[in-house]
């Protein structure tokens, strides 16, 4: 349900004016059906001019899922008894794709993300870093409104600063 209520509060905020941050707040991370499924929202919210920050409350789940533990198997196959370490293990791959999901998100639309720390220091860190910014104009050189996403890199040359910036927009005639 995750997936769907980020979808829904970025098209809510897609006509609003002004500077505007999702705060995702989760315990257990974000869990996307398919690989690519964080790089999509944040391309959706790039084009909406949406912020994703995330910041991730709960430890390290080291439980083994369903499919670990082989409580779901399919039909043909028996059940087996997975050892600790491999269960462990496996959670813990789940775990750190999750926390990835999150830092993915929020890196590709300017976002901040935490996992694995307190909630305060997170939330301190997004208010300073929405106090103060620059605005920097982009030309595309390819000038076709052909509606694809086009990536976009923003370097500076300043040593021991953040760039916080929307990765990529869609080159489409309404903004």
């Amino acid at each position: 349900q995750d997936m769907g209520n980020l979808y829904t509060g970025i098209e809510y905020l897609r006509y609003l004016e002004g500077e505007k941050h999702i705060l995702f707040v989760t315990e257990l991370g974000f869990y996307t059906p398919r690989l690519e499924a964080d790089a999509s929202l944040a391309a959706r919210a790039n084009h909406a001019r949406v912020v994703i920050d995330t910041i991730q409350t709960g430890g390290i789940d080291l439980m083994p899922s369903p499919i670990d533990s082989g409580a779901i198997v399919p039909a043909t196959v028996a059940p087996r008894q997975p050892s600790p370490t491999l269960a462990s293990a496996s959670s813990a791959n789940r775990d750190m794709g999750n926390m990835q999901a999150l830092e993915s998100m929020s890196a590709l639309t300017g976002g901040l993300s935490s996992v694995h720390q307190y909630a305060q220091p997170a939330v301190d860190r997004i208010d300073t870093a929405t106090r103060f910014g620059y605005l920097i104009g982009y030309q595309p050189q390819n000038t076709r409104i052909d509606r694809r996403y086009r990536r976009i890199t923003v370097r500076v040359n300043r040593p021991g600063v953040t760039v916080l910036f929307r990765h990529g927009y869609y080159a489409d005639d309404v903004p």
